[in-house]
């Protein structure tokens, strides 16, 4: 079997896996959105922030390690476990330690509910990651995306349960800490491959890798988290709720598909020795993964009000107002998070950091404006804005460092991406002008009839225009060539 083949036998396990766990999440979400307030979900969010960032802070770099490694034996392994039990431990400490000031800061003290379950859940988390990138380092796509499924479906069936029977909103941190502890149990009893005791891995070697991981993960998590940070510590933790319930319905599909791909192709980055080759296979997962997300978060973003009102339900229109731009900035971050990602596993840490400091400065001006005008709408305009700069930097930034070719493989790049969103953008425009005209006749029903109206038809408006224009665009042509047989309807070639 190819590589190519092997990737995309692993992809569509791991899509699957993420596709059912976003579903799931939407409907846990909308049922949690219908039993708790937008000030409950502001504390969450502020509190499981300092949680993810203080897991970045100490252990973030390990599964990486452990993925990029091309010899690992089991005292390595060993060494790995124990570092990643010790940073788990001191981290839920320091979490404990850090977050009634957090929470302070943030203007959000419907926080301290959560600190318990979440520092469970810190401890846990380093583990469950290692334990997850050693199964899937056995390349066994299969196993890891079931492990996953199943850690999510029964930590979000018992989250659900508990938050219909109690109506107390700690039921949330619940979910986080019981998946966690699953995914770690899952996949160390999936693991199947005999380790030889191989020699011990030095503490620096570990230490050397994973600092740079660590900064770079950390660096991206900071330009996520720095506008909702700052919408709540200027507008209290109520708007921080509407802030993420905007975002994440975009989010999740975005988290999903770039975990998928990023959980297909890692473990095959060690395998890859020639650059040449290694820059082509990452053009081409950006041209595909943008080919699939571009059209999809459109589809989102042009219907984000319409699709909130029938997700949430009453009090949370301002979320649906943040949508929009929410859903165009997380559509960008899916080819963007391949790439970087790519890079990151090769070891070419230069263009990353070049990506980041022009995301950073992208954030001035919308914050500022932010600061100024107390509009959460510039926090929106923020992740968008940086998304795109990220995506554009990214694209060419090893352009003027390499070789003619290398250069053409750059520019070919970023022509791919315009073309693509450019093309995304006019068949989700299409859409939603007939999807409002449909809405339009049916106005008598009541705004939640037009919403789901407007909805179905400008989805299957828009999907239909897509099938039609694919033949042209620039994913057919990279699946071509890869070997990929498609109907013919989309321009696939007759076998």
């Amino acid at each position: 079997m190819s590589r190519f083949r092997s990737v995309s036998r692993g992809l569509s396990w791991a899509l699957t896996a993420q596709m059912i766990m976003s579903a799931g999440q939407l409907v846990y979400a909308a049922l949690t959105a219908r039993l708790f307030t937008p000030t409950e979900f502001g504390g969450f969010a502020a509190a499981l922030s300092l949680m993810g960032l203080l897991a970045l802070l100490t252990t973030t770099g390990l599964p990486s390690f452990v993925l990029k490694e091309s010899e690992l034996g089991g005292r390595a392994v060993l060494t790995i476990r124990l570092c990643g039990l010790l940073g788990g431990i001191l981290s839920a400490v320091v979490f404990v330690v850090l977050v009634p000031g957090w929470l302070l800061i943030l203007r959000a003290p419907e926080g301290h509910m959560y600190i318990a379950l979440l520092a469970v859940g810190q401890a846990i988390g380093p583990s469950a990651s290692i334990e997850s990138a050693l199964l899937r380092r056995e390349l066994q796509p299969k196993k890891d995306a079931l492990a996953l499924l199943i850690s999510f479906m029964l930590a979000s069936g018992c989250g659900a349960l508990l938050a219909l029977h109690t109506k107390q909103s700690w039921t949330l941190a619940v979910v986080v800490a019981l998946q966690l502890l699953l995914l770690a149990f899952l996949s160390r009893l999936f693991q199947s491959h005999k380790r030889v005791q191989g020699s011990p891995i030095l503490y620096r070697t570990v230490m050397g890798f994973t600092r740079k991981i660590t900064a770079q993960n950390t660096g991206f998590f900071l330009l996520q988290r720095v506008p909702e940070w700052i919408v709540s510590a200027l507008l209290g933790s109520s708007a921080l709720g509407q802030f993420t319930r905007g975002a994440s319905l975009a989010q999740m599909p975005a988290t999903a598909l770039s975990a998928a791909l990023n959980r297909a192709m890692q473990p095959y980055w060690r395998l890859v020795t020639r650059p040449h080759v290694a820059d082509r296979a990452m053009n081409d997962a950006a041209t595909l993964s943008a080919g699939f997300a571009f059209p999809i978060f459109g589809i989102v973003a042009v219907n984000a009000g319409a699709l909130v009102d029938l997700w949430l339900g009453d009090g949370w229109e301002q979320a649906g107002a943040l949508a929009t731009l929410l859903t165009i900035g997380a559509g960008l971050t899916v080819p963007f998070g391949g790439l970087a990602s790519g890079q990151e596993m090769r070891g070419n840490f230069r263009h990353v950091r070049r990506a980041q400091w022009s995301m950073a400065g992208s954030l001035v001006i919308p914050l500022f404006l932010l600061f100024t005008t107390h509009a959460i709408w510039w926090a929106a305009a923020a992740v968008t804005i940086s998304s795109f700069v990220g995506l554009f930097v990214m694209a060419i930034s090893s352009a003027t460092s390499h070789s003619g070719l290398r250069v053409r493989m750059r520019s070919r790049l970023v022509r791919r991406l315009a073309s693509l969103a450019l093309w995304s953008a006019g068949l989700s425009v299409v859409g939603l002008l007939a999807g409002l005209e449909a809405a339009r006749l049916v106005s008598p029903a009541g705004r939640l009839t037009e919403a789901a109206v407007q909805i179905s038809v400008a989805g299957t408006v828009s999907a239909f225009a897509w099938l039609l224009t694919f033949r042209w665009h620039e994913t057919n042509r990279v699946l071509s060539r890869r070997g990929v047989r498609l109907p013919a309807f989309v321009g696939g070639r007759p076998a």
